[in-house]
């Protein structure tokens, strides 16, 4: 992948004429409804992401709980099993890009967020897994902690459980938290290189992962705040809709149409 990482420049160009081609197909037809495909990928995802978890925490925790900040930041991981997963986290992104093409084959609203996580995520994962930096392990683990409830909670959305809003909230809250960390950690390593003190991540790649993160957290408080902290009534909070996920969204219309029955 350290050759390779520009490739995903390319994919993520043919991912965004893909997916404005299926929305320009779908224009005049009725929304595909996918509940079952929508359920099954999401419960792959969900097993993916708690597998990588359990895998990668104990390399998190010996290089951080038991070494420090400054080991787990600045010294890169020789754990072959966090190795492979980083491996495979990385390849993942690319299925990961899988999640518009229900969006936009259910007809719902495809928000700035959504896509361009995707693509930087994408972009930052092949480059930054390329070097073989210290910070794969901060990203990696996060990473995969949080799509472990994010894709049980859209699985079980998926399959009309009904869910607390509460867990809504908590799910974000905790993207919230990831991106904020990420953006330290970025900024330690960051602060080590300009320092003098060793550091295995290029400080191109450490100023790039702050940017990145710094964009994210940006981007995700704003969908907490529309989605959680409205106070408005709720006509006028309809223009904050398209920060809803697709998921919950196709749920909502559901529900409302089995209510008419």
């Amino acid at each position: 992948m350290e050759q390779n990482w520009h490739y995903t420049v390319y994919v993520s160009i043919a991912y965004m004429v893909v997916i404005y081609s299926i929305q320009q197909f779908m224009r005049t037809r009725e929304p595909f409804k996918l509940r079952k495909s929508l359920t099954l990928w999401n419960t792959i995802l969900t097993i993916f992401s708690t597998l990588g978890s359990y895998y990668m925490l104990p390399e998190m925790y010996d290089s951080f709980y038991l070494k420090g900040i400054n080991n787990s930041v600045c010294i890169a991981s020789t754990n072959s099993t966090a190795q492979y997963w980083m491996w495979l986290f990385a390849i993942s992104k690319i299925f990961e890009l899988g999640d518009t093409i229900f969006i936009v084959l259910r007809k719902q609203k495809l928000i700035l967020l959504h896509w361009f996580h995707h693509i930087l995520s994408l972009i930052y994962t092949w480059y930054s897994y390329g070097q073989n930096i210290s910070l794969g392990r901060w990203f990696v683990t996060m990473n995969l902690v949080v799509h472990s409830f994010m894709y049980a909670y859209y699985a079980f959305r998926s399959m009309q459980i009904r869910i607390p809003r509460q867990i809504a909230m908590a799910v974000t809250t905790m993207q919230i938290v990831q991106m904020i960390f990420g953006f330290y950690v970025s900024a330690y390593a960051f602060y080590a290189k300009l320092s003098g003190q060793f550091c295995e991540i290029p400080l191109k790649t450490a100023t790039f992962g702050f940017f990145v993160y710094t964009i994210f957290f940006f981007m995700f408080a704003k969908l907490f705040v529309n989605n959680y902290l409205c106070k408005l009534k709720i006509n006028d909070c309809a223009k904050h809709e398209g920060s809803r996920n697709g998921t919950e969204k196709w749920i909502e219309d559901y529900s409302a149409r089995k209510k008419k029955m």
